[in-house]
């Protein structure tokens, strides 16, 4: 379960068809994002760069995806902001390893 920014709870462990996932060191299922669109967040988002993404149903049904930021937290943001990437196994231990 995640807290939201404006206090609602959601579950996040549900799988998105189509996308490799793995656990980070928490235990969250999470995938891989690229960010395409950080305008209006260019304090918590790079162009390009890649981001770990939470499994949200709910927010996915909003047009959201839960990313964890360069804050180190995990933020809802449009779904539009990024593209789901794969990536070899060992890019994504190093990735969740930084998490």
């Amino acid at each position: 379960m995640i807290r939201l920014r404006d206090g609602r709870i959601r579950h996040a462990e549900k799988a998105l068809p189509g996308l490799t996932h793995m656990e980070n060191g928490n235990g969250a299922r999470s995938f891989f994002v690229v960010c395409i669109d950080p305008s209006g967040f260019e304090a918590s988002l790079e162009k390009h760069k890649i981001y770990t993404a939470l499994y949200d149903e709910e927010a996915a049904a909003d047009g959201e995806l839960r990313v964890i930021d360069e804050s180190g937290d995990p933020y809802l943001y449009s779904a539009e902001r990024f593209v789901p990437i794969e990536v070899p196994d060992e890019v994504g231990r190093s990735v969740l390893a930084g998490v």
